[in-house]
């Protein structure tokens, strides 16, 4: 799916496509009208009626198949967050109990800064799905070097191990993240969800042709229009107003600040 349609507004987004849907609405009552004799107008209201039914189910199961899609990866995106969220909090514990207090306030202070910077300024990389110069790679990269250097000083004992094990948890949940980030629905998939919603708005138009104020035409554009920018909001994980929650991340970095260790 073009990017450009993911950075619009939501509002614009249902606006937009309820005009669309509604337009193809109204051209095709007109063309009905225009279509000669009241026999002529009738054959294609009836027909158009019983097509109602069958398009309206495609339609129907198009958006929840790409429903399914977008809030897997959605999900998906939730769980790495608290994944990281987790493996940081069980990095800081270890760290805090290691011997070595100038080596764990070096780490803790990576994991500060990695925390602010994955909060503050990588959603806006994310939601634009370019994670190959994330904002917080230098930080992340100076706390994994730091974690390794610091643990491997202090042998194989638990402290250390269990510094090692969730600097390795960490990057998996980083991964997945970034992994995420580059999700989108496939083009073919969305353009037949938008096809399938025209030729239903079409429908609708040539049935209700003989309705003098075609209300219920009008109120399924309107829920059509909804139902696409769903779509197009679970698209983006990280950027639209169904979006992965941070907050885990910032609990963190709180409680880092809220209580920090001295040397």
């Amino acid at each position: 799916m073009p990017r450009v349609i993911n950075e619009l507004p939501w509002w614009v987004l249902i606006a937009g496509w309820f005009v669309f849907f509604a337009a193809l609405s109204v051209v095709a009552r007109k063309a009905v009208h225009r279509a000669g004799t009241e026999e002529r107008r009738t054959e294609h209201t009836d027909y158009a009626g019983r097509t109602l039914t069958p398009i309206g189910a495609t339609f129907g199961f198009l958006i929840g198949f790409c429903a399914t899609m977008t809030w897997s990866a959605l999900n998906a995106g939730q769980e790495a967050i608290d994944s990281e969220s987790t493996s940081i909090q069980q990095l800081v514990w270890a760290t805090k109990s290691i011997s070595d207090k100038a080596g764990a306030v070096e780490i803790l202070g990576n994991v500060k800064r990695y925390l602010s910077t994955a909060v503050e300024q990588d959603p806006a990389f994310l939601a634009r799905g370019e994670t190959t110069d994330l904002p917080s790679t230098q930080a992340f990269d100076a706390l994994q070097h730091s974690v390794h250097n610091v643990a491997y000083g202090h042998g194989t004992n638990p402290e250390a191990s269990a510094m090692t094990s969730a600097a390795a948890a960490l990057t998996g949940a980083q991964a997945k993240v970034t992994a995420v980030a580059q999700r989108s629905l496939p083009p073919l998939l969305f353009g037949l969800l938008v096809a399938s919603g025209a030729l239903l708005a079409a429908a609708m138009g040539t049935a209700g042709a003989d309705v003098s104020r075609p209300y219920l035409m009008y109120g399924w554009a309107f829920v059509s229009a909804l139902g696409v920018t769903l779509i197009i909001a679970l698209d983006v994980p990280f950027g639209s107003a169904v979006r992965v929650n941070l907050a885990p991340l910032v609990t963190v970095s709180d409680g880092l600040i809220a209580q920090p260790l001295s040397r």
